[in-house]
């Protein structure tokens, strides 16, 4: 297996500290999941509805 050599690309190890700055995603998450909250609760009956077809092998046929 070859080695990526990253000599001329002008980029370093991170250090620890650097890695558990950069590692997050929190706000995104939830604001994500907040959206797919919101979303359900605004189209609730169709949800329900499209389970419950989905559910009894019912589909919309064109």
């Amino acid at each position: 297996m070859e080695k990526l050599n990253l000599d001329g690309l002008n980029v370093k190890q991170l250090s620890r500290c650097d890695a558990a700055k950069i590692d997050g995603g929190g706000f995104l998450g939830f604001v994500s999941i907040m959206g797919a909250a919101i979303y359900m609760y605004n189209n609730w009956d169709d949800f329900t509805q499209g389970f419950s077809d989905g559910w009894n092998g019912e589909y919309n046929r064109p």
